[in-house]
């Protein structure tokens, strides 16, 4: 086997805090990935809104490959982590001092890159170029230096004269908990100019037997853990915690292929020199759950897989518990118990049946696995659909829970301009407990603040966001997050971003700048109408992208929805009719959707009680009909004749009116005999 130890050619660390964003750290002898929490005052000519901001470091490194030959076998990289501090809301290090590895997608220069420019007045924003191959983390019981098997993910790019470019960058689970100023975990490297630069080891060949490589596998984010070590808090001034050392392996320097002359005798190989220690780490196992998510509509249910994966020699029996899901809803693991040595396939079903009463929403399902001291856990998301039909009368949980329900389904706004989402707790079987509540996935490059958080049941808690100039425009689905002990539920709500008016003498974008935002309007959302009636609006489609785009709807029972043309242009438009059987209010959800993006709209219709009997005979309308040229019938009434009441209350107003006028002119005689000053007579 043929083994080549690359040292990073280019590493560099950049930061977000505002004070450091514009500085290069090219010549600093460590280098530092992880995250944060720090407040940020935000001004515009009102109120200063402050908020508690993530400011992440990332570390940025470059490799070059040399010129080798062979089959490449292997490939590790190798980070000389000299210590870990940190500071956090929880003792799980696994989910909160987590790290990604990341390919980047555009080259840098160790002396110039910032986290605001990628070089002289190029700016960037780093985040939008990692692309995350997988996770891993760090806590003081890890030694160093830590050794990340990427084979599976860079063997393929790895070739004479390429070059890798990589970023090690916080990868936290930060929704599920509640943070405070200067919490955050980071790790420390040396760098080229500290004297050990991450190095990048290529194996060529076969792997020798006698050798056990030592390493962190990299997979799939979320589904490698290493056991859980004691919480120990470090102050801000207190000196990264340091790793434990292992032997140090020798990085020699490559050197060019010698090719010896014809005859020369072969040269005896130099004795082996001792190899370090085999590194040992306790036998532990990890648990990982799929899907990540799944909806049903209630009454139903639902299936996941759980798979028990073990490490380092694992080999004991793990026991199941399921946890979470909707109230009242029954959840089954089968089986409860898992071998993951011994099973042919380690694998574990969780069955969750939802009860037909279940509000919609999103419910957290969690699978909890033990084996002696050893524990852990996966999650996924139960989505419960909403449905036309009746719900079904809700009997009384055993055990207190709730819900959160939005008060619209959709909101719409422009950069600059904030929007206000308003989210009730609502309790069931007593639940009296407060709620953290959370936005989980924000709109891009925009700031949120959520107010009277925790929200106490039958309460409203306030989430206000504001997209700034550099948010993208588009439907974002957002999922705000409810939590409280061990309950964790959520909602869901589409937030529509439009472009800012511009005036017409704004020069039009080029073909090149368009939008490729979809979208769909209607001139009405409300309509209005009595049963058995039909009723109209017209729908326009928007979209930067050429091809058809394609209308559907959802339409409760008893609504009957026709619409002229389901494809249409962009910019085009058409109608639509809606026909109701029995009085009620009724939403019809349509659907807007062109190359995999979708918009959609909630029309509602209100259908009120028919006319009585004797209304509907004393009409009797004359109508016309016509035929536009592309089919639609339109309906016009009118009058056929005067009604008797009618003809006898204008009557009335004509009598009213005569006795008005007799009063007028017997005051006018009057005024002959008098003089009449403001409101008052005066006699002579």
């Amino acid at each position: 086997m043929t083994k080549v130890y690359v040292s990073a050619g280019g590493d560099v660390s950049i930061m977000a805090p505002p004070e450091l964003a514009d500085k290069n750290f090219g010549q600093d002898t460590y280098l530092v990935s992880g995250y944060l929490y720090r407040e940020a005052k935000y001004c515009s000519g009102g109120p200063c809104l402050v908020l508690l901001e993530n400011q992440p470091a990332i570390t940025l490194l470059k490799f070059e490959i040399p010129q080798t030959e062979g089959d490449l076998s292997s490939v590790e990289l190798l980070l000389p982590v000299t210590g870990i501090k940190y500071y956090l809301p929880s003792n799980d290090l696994s989910d909160l001092c987590r790290f990604s590895v990341a390919l980047i997608d555009v080259p840098f220069s160790e002396s110039k890159v910032t986290w605001k420019e990628l070089s002289n007045g190029v700016s960037w924003n780093p985040e939008d170029h990692l692309n995350e191959l997988g996770t891993f983390y760090v806590a003081p019981s890890n030694s160093t230096p830590l050794v990340l098997d990427l084979t599976d993910h860079l063997k393929g790019l790895v070739k004479p004269g390429a070059e890798i470019r990589l970023a090690i960058a916080p990868s936290p689970v930060w929704w599920k908990y509640t943070w405070d100023e200067d919490m955050g975990c980071s790790i420390y490297m040396t760098s080229s100019e500290g004297g050990g630069a991450p190095v990048l080891l290529l194996k060529y060949g076969e792997e020798e037997a006698e050798e056990t490589p030592v390493y962190f596998p990299m997979v799939k984010p979320w589904s490698f853990k290493l056991p859980k070590v004691s919480f120990d808090v470090g102050e801000e001034e207190q000196e990264p915690i340091p790793l434990p050392k292992i032997s140090p392996k020798e990085i020699p320097k490559l050197q060019p292929k010698v090719v010896p002359p014809p005859g020369t005798p072969e040269q005896p190989k130099p004795p082996e020199g001792p190899k370090p220690p085999t590194q040992e780490y306790p036998p532990t196992f990890s648990l990982m759950m799929q899907p990540d998510i799944l909806s049903v509509e209630p009454g139903s249910s639902a299936t996941f897989t759980v798979e028990v994966i073990p490490h380092y020699g694992f080999s004991d029996w793990v026991s199941l518990e399921v946890k979470g899901g909707p109230t009242g809803s029954e959840m089954e693991v089968s089986p409860s118990k898992l071998n993951p040595v011994a099973a042919t396939k380690p694998e574990a079903k969780v069955v969750v049946k939802v009860p037909g009463w279940t509000p919609p929403g999103n419910y957290l399902v969690k699978v909890l696995g033990k084996s002696g001291q050893l524990e852990d856990s996966a999650s996924a998301w139960l989505q419960v659909k909403p449905t036309s039909e009746t719900p079904k009368l809700q009997p009384q949980p055993k055990e207190g829970d709730f819900y959160l329900v939005v008060d619209s389904s959709h909101y719409s706004t422009v950069p600059g301009r904030a929007v206000t989402i308003r989210v009730k707790v609502k309790a069931l079987a007593g639940f009296s407990s407060p709620v953290g509540l959370s936005l989980a996935n924000p709109p891009p490059n925009s700031i949120y603040v959520i107010h009277n958080s925790p929200v106490q049941p039958e309460n409203a808690g306030i989430v206000r966001i504001l997209p700034s100039k550099e948010t993208p425009t588009g439907s974002y689905k957002l999922m705000i997050v409810g939590s409280s002990d061990d309950l964790t539920r959520s909602v869901e709500t589409i937030l529509y971003i439009g472009p800012i008016a511009t005036s017409s003498t704004t020069t039009a974008p080029t073909p090149m700048a368009q939008s490729t935002t979809l979208r769909l309007t209607l001139d009405k959302y409300t309509l209005e109408t009595t049963a058995e009636v039909p009723v109209r609006t017209r729908i326009t489609v928007s979209s930067g992208q050429q091809g058809k785009i394609l209308l559907e709807y959802e339409a409760p029972e008893g609504v009957k929805v026709q619409i002229n043309k389901t494809k249409l242009d962009p910019s085009d438009s058409t109608l639509i009719y809606l026909t109701a059987s029995a009085p009620g209010t009724y939403e019809v959800r349509l659907r807007a959707s062109q190359l995999g993006i979708k918009d959609e709209k909630v029309l509602k219709l209100v259908v009120k009680e028919a006319p009585s009997t004797r209304a509907a005979k004393s009409e009797v309308p004359t109508t016309r009909t016509s035929r536009t040229q592309k089919g639609a019938e339109t309906t016009v009434s009118r009058p056929g004749h005067l009604e008797t009441l009618d003809i006898i209350f204008v009557m009335l107003i004509i009598i009213i009116a005569l006795l008005i006028a007799l009063v007028l002119v017997l005051a006018r005689k009057r005024s002959g005999e008098g003089k009449y000053t403001g409101s008052h007579y005066i006699q002579d």
